[in-house]
């Protein structure tokens, strides 16, 4: 399962749910800013443990992060996840 954590108002972010809706990827989409506040906190946590940092869009893909807009990672991590 693909995971895209993700806010609201971010283009790169929209970016990648678009590219992913094109390949017809399955994927959860966690749209941090429109989280109760306890799930937003608990979201960001997992992002600082999976990147070290707070950045969005973060993607991640048999449990390997991708920071980013990166179609070829993207492409990569997905041909692996079969």
């Amino acid at each position: 399962m693909v995971k895209v954590y993700t806010i609201s108002t971010c283009s790169w972010c929209k970016k990648v749910k678009r590219y992913l809706d094109e390949k017809e990827v399955p994927y959860e989409c966690v749209e941090i800013d429109n989280l109760p506040p306890f799930e937003e906190e608990a979201a960001i946590k997992e992002i600082m443990a999976l990147t070290g940092g707070i950045g969005v869009p973060v993607t991640v893909i048999k449990g390997n992060p991708i920071v980013g807009y990166s179609p070829e990672e993207f492409d990569e991590a997905l041909e692996n996840e079969s």
